[in-house]
């Protein structure tokens, strides 16, 4: 695969979307050709594949040739998801980040609306929008919004508001990657709850974000078919109670500063 020529577009801020995946071959296509159909001219698409034993690698063969825009790579062994994001999003050397799971979707003018927002707001570490949710058969459902009336947020409130759990719509997010490397990506970061880790340390390092109040993406939800959920429910609880003894424990007794590093 060959690099896009960007340099007839010097002022324009580059942009990767990064796609993580395993065993989702059936929902890659919609997934990359969303983020490679983006109204906006400066865009790579990276995609890590954690080691799958499916389709996968033969849906990407397939996708890599329609779509020169495209970075693939499979992982040799699997990382989990912390480790496969980290690994991911630290590859492109852009100055802004789309986090994209391989079975959701963009409307073709996120990438537009969301740098917009993340130049006029400078002090945002990241913007995210109200999403469409569907289900596994791809059938719309519900829309999601997070109720507030700002549509920037600075740090302080920010952290604030992250105590009563993940304040956006869905884990669809554009980030700024100065944030992301002065925080190192999810290194350390506890399994499936690693977004919501992520989003308090942006806030506990000074950063603000900024949300949309229009759907821009499409938001898969699953019935929990295999009977996992009681599982990944265990996981999580033992990652919240990690982010509350690492960040809010420390700055409710006055021992975390919440200044930009």
């Amino acid at each position: 695969m060959t690099k896009l020529d960007m340099t007839s577009m010097p002022n324009i801020p580059s942009i990767a979307i990064c796609i993580p995946t395993y065993n989702q071959a059936q929902y890659l296509i919609e997934s990359v050709t969303s983020a490679c159909r983006q109204t906006y001219p400066n865009v790579e698409v990276w995609v890590s594949d954690d080691h799958s034993t499916d389709e996968t690698p033969q849906v990407m063969e397939q996708l890599c040739q329609q779509f020169p825009q495209v970075y693939y790579y499979q992982q040799p062994k699997n990382m989990g998801i912390a480790g496969n994001n980290s690994w991911l999003m630290s590859q492109p050397k852009t100055d802004f980040i789309v986090r994209l799971d391989s079975d959701d979707a963009l409307m073709p003018n996120y990438v537009e609306k969301l740098v917009s927002l993340l130049q006029k707001y400078p002090e945002a570490g990241y913007a995210h929008t109200a999403i469409q949710e569907m289900d596994e058969y791809g059938k719309n459902h519900s829309i999601a919004r997070v109720v507030r009336k700002k549509e920037f947020q600075n740090s302080d409130e920010a952290l604030m508001a992250a105590v009563t759990g993940y304040r956006v719509a869905a884990n669809i997010i554009m980030f700024r990657t100065k944030a992301l490397q002065e925080l190192r990506y999810y290194e350390n970061s506890p399994e499936y709850v690693e977004d919501y880790d992520l989003s308090v340390r942006i806030a506990d390092a000074g950063y603000g974000n900024v949300y949309a109040d229009e759907i821009l993406a499409k938001y898969r939800v699953w019935t929990d078919v295999k009977k996992t959920r009681s599982k990944r429910k265990h996981l999580q609880l033992k990652g919240y109670i990690r982010i509350f003894e690492e960040s809010f424990y420390l700055l409710f007794n006055g021992e975390a500063g919440i200044q930009k590093c």
